[in-house]
Formats: structure tokens, C-alpha cells, sequence
């Protein structure tokens, strides 16, 4: 028996039934409105020969199939029980022997698998993932099996075509001991609060990504887990989140791909250390600052300009890691003038899209922006404790030897970096880099490895010298502005000679 907002899968597809019905097209016979989750499928949103019979949530993922093509997708949807019946229980019962040639070949490693699965009582990860379960189960049968799962701390459920939550608390009621839940990739309402007796006190991580959760169900799904430590929410097109009390215990929480604006003061209330936000809408933060964040993901947001940037360092500021690639004012991450401003803004970082900072990178990132802002290449609130904190470190910093006040003047080089005999572009770079370190910069520059070019600094008359001692400083060669680099490809080389 099928009803609106079941879940099936469909010629390899999952989708979400939305309409059950009669179609002028198909007169004879009942027609069934299904959003595909992959919207490529869809034909339309509901609409048909200007009559709407649904609505998809998505634009054009919708389309009608005939209720004699959903028979197998029918029958095929399991319970809870049954999954674990066919994948741990039964074994190899009706496993069909295997021959090599004429001889029979013994699979005693599959026996013991099949035995090990088996004892229920000792296992300690259960994947059900994609095993197309609908409901728990006969609640003796549930009860039956739940007693056996003694040991068990870890559930993957994801991918499966569960439409209310209720049917996977059910599951959870009898486990004692669980510790992680992936619950991914279902459509469900979670349509209430848990009570007390329905919370699994127990879990300290869920994954709940892509699940397409209102901001009231998420708030319903938490009200069954009071004790997470880490949550993932990713893809569940929330717009906001305030109304929403996370858990007191929480240190790891990711709300990436959402339709966030702002975000969430709220979760800042729990313990989070580690935040991902990755791939919102936010262009800007709200004010306060927040010292329990030591690792935040901001990457492919809409951050697009520099005092934003100084915001979220001067709010996060015990933040060790962090991420903010793929915005508008990082999207070109060959521009090193980016990647420099971003570590001179500063202090505390050691982890930057990914890569670990070292002192010395760290050293000549905040004398490239201290020289930047000198010359008036770049802003930064001058009163601002980040710009005291480098004036006390470093002393001024011109470009070119203009000195500012006292202390040590250090120069910035600019020179042309030419491409198989074309200039490509200016490199600005200070004197302390070294050899290894200009070749990384290029290499990201012209996405081109390292280790398939030469790289050649050009003498007066015009002789190319290749550069050597990769770990030397760039000054050991007497490079001056306005001078130039050359690379050729070491592949290119060869081919020359061979000819």
C-alpha cells in the first residue's frame, strides 16, 4: 500500500511519491507524481497541461510514472528487521557453490564472516546503508533483535527510504550503547519533540546531511539527542537557524551547503570548536566575539572584502584553522598577494585552506602586508590591535627602501615572470623566499607541477642562469626588481634535444 510521501526506489533512483491519481493521459490506469532527489530526472514541477497535481520542493524534478512500472519499487522496500535478516543473518544459506573448473572451491573466509556477523551480541558497527528500509519492523520482532545488540555503538541507516522519523527512534529505542548515527540521504518529517523516554542519551555523534529537514524538524531531531558532541546538518537548505537550541555538550558542527545569510549566533551558546559553513550565503558576520572557535570553514561563501576578513579574525580569536577558498575575494588562489594578506591579517592562524603555516612563511606573509599597506596596496584599521601587534614585531616596512619612523626597512621584489618566451604576469616577492618557495608560488600560478619545469633567472645581456640550492634564499642570487624569471617545461627540453 502506498501513500503520499513515501519514499521508493525507482530504476536505481530514489524518490519521493507526492501525487496518487488520475491523469487525463492515462485514463485506465492510476498515475503516481514522483520527486526524483537527483532533480535531472524531473520533466516538470507538478505542472501538466496547465493543471498542478503537486508541487515539488525542487524546480523540475518531477514527473509521472505508471503505477505498473512502481510494482517491483513496491515490493522491494524492506523493514529494519528484514535488512538486518538478509545481511547478518542469514549467512550463506543459500550461497551457490563455487567451482574452479571441476573443482569445488572452498570460501572459508566467507564462513567466518558469515559467523562473525552472525554474533550479534559483539558487533560494534552496523551498515545498513542503501538496503532500501521503509520501517523498523514488527514491534516483537524489533524488540527480539534490539535485545541482541548489546556491544553495538555505531548505526549507519543512511540512504534508505525511511519518510518518518518516528520508524528510526523505534530502531533506536532497544540499543543501549549506541554512540554514532548516520541517518544521511532519507526524506523524513520529524513531525514532534521526543520525550524523555524517546531520547538516546547514549549518541554522541549524528549525521543528519541532505536529509531536506525544516528548521522545526532539526530542532525535533536534536530534542532526541541531548548529548551530541559532534552534528553534521550539511544540505538540508535551512535559511536559519536561531530558533534552534543545539546541545550544551556539542564541539563539532557543520552546517555547510544550507542557505544561511548570517551566521547562527546560537551555536555559540554550546561548546563548538570546530564549525563548518562552507558553501552558504554569508558575506559578513554578525558582532561579538566567539573564543571557543578554534577551527572555522568559510569556504565558497560570498565573503568579498578585506574588513570582513579583519571581522572574523579579530571575532574568532583563539581560531588555529582556517578556510575561506572559493569566495569572491579568494577565488583566484593563484594570486599570492591573497594568500599573504590573509596570513598578515593574522596572527594566530597555523592552518590555511588546508596547508600548515610555517614560522618562516608566516614571517614574510606579515612583512609582505605590512609593505602592502605602506604603499597603500592594502587597508587595515591602523588603531586595530592586528596592526599594533606587527608594528611591535616587525617595525615599519616600505617597499623599495622608503623608510617609515624607525626600525628595519624590508623591500619588496617585483619582477617578470615569463612562459615559454611570453611575460605572464608581475611576481611580487620578498628577498627571504626561498628557491623551493618561488617554485610552489609559480607552480600554483601556472598549474604546472613543480617537478615538469625549469625555472631560470635572466643575467645582464640577456643569459638565462637556472636557479640551484632550492633551499637557498632568493638574495643569495642578487635578483633586483624589474627583473625577470623564466620557466620552460623539462618535457619541452627533451623533445628539443631528440630532435
Amino acid at each position: 500500500m502506498i501513500e503520499i510521501g513515501d519514499r521508493l526506489f525507482v530504476d536505481g533512483h530514489t524518490c519521493s511519491v507526492l501525487f496518487i491519481g488520475y491523469i487525463p493521459a492515462w485514463k485506465d490506469s492510476r498515475a503516481f507524481g514522483l520527486e526524483w532527489d537527483e532533480p535531472k530526472r524531473g520533466k516538470h514541477s507538478g505542472y501538466l497541461n496547465g493543471v498542478e497535481y503537486f508541487k515539488t520542493r525542487i524546480p523540475n524534478a518531477g514527473s509521472f510514472v505508471k503505477e505498473s512500472k512502481l510494482l517491483y519499487a513496491i515490493q522491494s522496500r524492506k523493514s529494519f528487521v528484514e535488512a538486518v535478516n538478509n545481511v547478518y543473518l542469514r549467512g550463506l544459506e543459500n550461497r551457490e557453490d563455487v567451482f574452479f573448473g571441476f573443482k569445488k572451491v572452498e570460501l572459508f573466509g566467507l564462513n567466518v564472516l558469515a559467523s562473525k556477523n552472525q554474533d550479534l551480541e559483539n558487533l560494534k558497527y552496523l551498515d545498513l546503508s542503501a538496503k532500501l528500509i521503509a520501517s523498523s519492523g514488527e514491534t516483537k520482532d524489533l524488540l527480539a533483535l534490539n535485545f541482541r545488540f548489546k556491544s553495538l555503538t555505531q548505526l549507519n541507516l543512511s540512504s534508505n527510504l525511511f519518510k518518518d522519523f518516528s520508524e528510526v527512534s523505534r530502531v533506536l529505542s532497544g540499543i543501549p550503547h549506541l554512540r554514532s548515527l548516520d541517518i544521511s540521504n532519507n526524506r523524513f518529517e520529524v513531525y514532534s519533540n521526543a520525550a524523555d523516554a524517546e531520547q538516546v542519551q547514549s549518541l554522541e555523534e549524528l549525521r543528519a546531511n541532505f536529509c531536506q529537514l525544516s528548521t522545526e524538524g532539526i530542532a525535533n531531531l536534536l530534542s532526541y539527542f541531548p548529548n551530541l558532541k559532534r552534528l553534521e546538518l550539511s544540505g538540508n537548505c535551512a535559511r536559519e537557524l536561531d530558533s534552534i537550541s543545539f546541545p550544551a555538550s556539542l564541539s563539532e558542527l557543520s552546517l555547510a551547503e544550507n542557505c544561511l545569510s548570517t551566521m547562527p549566533l546560537n551555536i555559540f551558546e554550546a561548546s563548538v570548536v570546530r564549525l563548518n559553513v562552507s558553501s552558504n550565503k554569508i558575506y559578513s558576520l554578525l558582532g561579538g566575539v566567539f573564543p571557543k572557535i578554534e577551527a572555522l570553514d568559510l569556504s565558497y561563501c560570498c565573503i568579498d572584502r578585506w574588513d570582513s576578513i579583519d571581522e572574523i579574525c579579530t571575532n574568532f580569536p583563539n581560531m588555529k584553522d582556517f578556510r575561506i577558498n572559493g569566495n569572491p575575494l579568494t577565488m583566484d588562489e593563484s594570486d599570492d598577494n591573497v594568500f599573504l594578506q590573509l596570513i598578515g591579517r593574522n596572527r594566530n592562524i597555523d592552518r590555511l585552506n588546508g596547508s600548515f603555516l610555517t614560522e618562516k612563511v608566516r614571517y614574510d606573509a606579515e612583512i609582505y602586508f605590512m609593505a602592502q599597506v605602506s604603499t597603500q596596496n592594502a587597508t587595515i584599521n591602523k588603531a586595530g590591535r592586528q596592526w599594533n601587534y606587527l608594528l611591535q614585531k616587525h617595525g615599519p616596512v616600505s617597499r623599495g627602501g622608503g623608510s617609515i619612523g624607525s626600525g628595519t626597512i624590508f623591500e619588496i621584489l617585483t619582477v617578470d615572470l615569463e612562459f615559454e618566451g611570453y611575460k605572464v604576469r608581475e611576481l611580487s616577492m620578498l628577498p627571504s623566499y626561498s628557491i623551493r618557495f618561488l617554485k610552489t608560488t609559480i607552480s600554483r600560478t601556472l598549474s604546472i607541477p613543480a617537478s615538469e619545469f625549469n625555472l631560470y633567472y635572466v643575467l645582464e645581456g640577456g643569459t638565462q642562469q637556472e636557479f640551484s640550492f632550492e633551499f637557498s634564499p632568493i638574495s643569495m642570487f642578487n635578483i633586483k626588481s624589474g627583473d625577470r624569471i623564466c620557466v620552460d617545461l623539462k618535457n619541452a627540453k627533451r623533445r628539443s634535444s631528440a630532435s
